[in-house]
């Protein structure tokens, strides 16, 4: 009888180890199911979050944002496309803006130039400067006429800010 009370605790050892390593990988698993949980929840809540984002970018184009999640972000890509087809409109204009009012300023120049020098001679000013000069020759030039170029802008920005 010994020998089957010995058993019986050895078993019942044995079944308390057992029961003590299920418990502790019932506590890991539910440990980690909860771990996984709050991954989904945040990541729910990131996704929520980008799509609330999206929805009012849409808005803010002047676009009915679509509820389901594909054709946001096709609408938000198309949106973005358009923003930057404007964009690159308006930086075609401000360049054809800028060529213009560059134009009617060299026209300006000449036109006052005309006016106080009365024996210019604009076809030529117009060819810009002979290609037979130095480096070192224009520069000379571009000193001895600073002085007048200056008087001129200064008068030219007198006249425009009346």
């Amino acid at each position: 009888m010994v020998s089957l009370t010995a058993e019986v605790a050895k078993y019942r050892a044995s079944q308390q180890s057992l029961e003590a390593a299920a418990r502790e990988a019932r506590e890991r698993a539910d440990s980690e199911v909860r771990q996984a949980k709050e991954t989904l929840d945040l990541q729910g809540s990131r996704l929520e979050d980008l799509r609330i984002a999206a929805g009012l970018t849409v808005t803010g184009l002047g676009m009915e944002p679509a509820s389901d999640p594909q054709q946001l972000g096709a609408q938000l890509i198309a949106a973005v496309d358009g923003v930057r087809e404007e964009a690159r409109a308006a930086c075609g204009e401000v360049d054809a803006a800028r060529q213009d009012r560059l134009y009617l300023g060299v026209q300006r120049v000449f036109a006052v130039a005309r006016s106080h020098y009365l024996d210019i001679d604009l076809e030529e000013l117009s060819k810009g400067y002979p290609v037979d000069y130095t480096d070192a020759e224009l520069d000379a030039i571009e000193e001895e006429v600073a002085p007048f170029a200056q008087v001129l802008s200064d008068k030219m920005q007198a006249g425009d800010e009346e």
